[in-house]
């Protein structure tokens, strides 16, 4: 696992509209902020309120988004022309799906404890992170590897090992010209730096891909 780097950026999120229990939430934000922090963006949340310069509004709902295949969404962000907002949508209902069918995930489920809140707070708050993404890269795109990946296996989205879901070498380098595009310069301390980043003027940061809503996994059979 990549060290964390010094907080260049900080993103403030809100959660509004929640349907899920408070222990799946705060599980999901601290997944979220566990991932991100290795590139040097710090998550934080405000859980009680929605605050009014939040970066982020953060719906923890019921809605199902279809995806046309076997995949199921875990969570997408809204597009205005063709680019991320600062809307995000998690899917409590799509991540209690894809446990009930994937039998691995069932099985825990029936003899540990807790697991429900910890297993579906865990792939929900790497969704998140996947959709955080598309916000802070001002950009659609898609990776092969790391955050931005997509198609997800359940037992992988789900699993323990949070290696394959942080930003790669590229992912942050790529973040750190995204900063520099918008003029958020990196700093060597802790500091923290609440500014909404504008939208890119930048046809490098749009693509063609198919859609922002890559936090998605497929239940195992």
């Amino acid at each position: 696992m990549p060290p964390a780097l010094p907080i260049v950026i900080v993103v403030t999120v809100s959660v509004t509209h929640s349907i899920a229990p408070p222990a799946i939430v705060t599980r999901a934000l601290a997944e979220t902020s566990a991932i991100w922090r290795t590139a040097g963006v710090a998550v934080y949340d405000d859980t009680t309120d929605v605050v009014p310069d939040a970066r982020l509004i953060v719906e923890f709902g019921d809605a199902v988004r279809p995806t046309g295949d076997d995949d199921v969404s875990l969570a997408w962000i809204d597009l205005d022309g063709g680019e991320p907002t600062t809307h995000i949508h998690v899917s409590v209902a799509s991540a209690m799906r894809v446990a009930r069918e994937t039998p691995f995930l069932h099985d825990n489920f029936r003899f540990v404890p807790g697991a429900v809140d910890d297993v579906v707070g865990r792939g929900l708050g790497r969704a998140l992170a996947h959709e955080i993404g598309h916000f802070l890269y001002r950009s659609r795109q898609h990776d092969p590897d790391g955050v931005m990946a997509t198609h997800r296996r359940a037992t992988e989205m789900f699993g323990v090992d949070r290696n394959p879901f942080l930003p790669t070498a590229a992912e942050r380098r790529r973040l750190q010209e995204v900063l520099d595009l918008q003029g958020v310069a990196p700093s060597a301390s802790a500091a923290r730096i609440y500014s909404r980043l504008p939208r890119s003027r930048d046809d490098q940061w749009r693509t063609h891909a198919s859609g922002a809503s890559g936090g998605s996994c497929r239940p195992a059979r």
